[in-house]
């Protein structure tokens, strides 16, 4: 028994040092200006400010609220906290799929897990992205769809994946997977 547990964390440390990227995503830097002129009292970012090349052009900034929470995390860490921050939340992710896969068996939840974290690995080697916390939030969303006893759990959905709208466009696919979720597990 102690030496599964042994297995367990070394499984989990490793999936945490698996995702210690560096922050290569092109767009890091704008999305860090944005989120210090929005602590700066400048609001929003809704109108390119920052380059030449598209100067003025108007967009809808669908991850306002992922540029609020990674500044502040820079300004006081730098660029190795958004490293530390993006293993934390890859690592909870998984770990949140891996609780929502329990009613599959260990081999199908490790199995999962690995399949998860290697398609995961290649899509987020950018480092911290706004998707990261948007899938979060959809691993959230699923494993209190496992929690039925849960009050309230459909409020906490239904605020969560109004979060997810302000990390990142994709939330109509965490609406889909929802209602797919939740169709399977009704016609069952």
């Amino acid at each position: 028994m102690v030496m599964k547990k042994i297995l367990w964390l070394i499984f989990w440390v490793s999936i945490f040092l698996l995702f210690l990227l560096p922050a290569n995503d092109p767009d890091l830097g704008w999305q860090l200006r944005c989120g210090k002129m929005f602590w700066e009292g400048g609001g929003i970012c809704k109108t390119n400010t920052f380059t030449v090349l598209m100067e003025g052009y108007s967009w809808v900034n669908h991850a306002w609220l992922y540029q609020v929470l990674i500044y502040p995390v820079f300004r006081i860490f730098g660029v190795a906290g958004l490293v530390v921050m993006n293993a934390l939340i890859m690592t909870g992710t998984c770990g949140l799929f891996f609780l929502y896969l329990r009613k599959f068996g260990s081999l199908a939840r490790l199995m999962g897990v690995l399949v998860f974290v290697f398609m995961g690995w290649g899509i987020f080697s950018l480092g911290i992205r706004s998707q990261i916390l948007a899938l979060f939030i959809l691993s959230v969303d699923l494993y209190l769809l496992t929690r039925k006893k849960l009050k309230f759990r459909w409020w906490w959905i239904i605020f969560l994946t109004g979060l997810f709208v302000n990390f990142h466009g994709s939330f109509v696919v965490a609406l889909v997977v929802i209602a797919g979720v939740v169709y399977l597990t009704e016609a069952q």
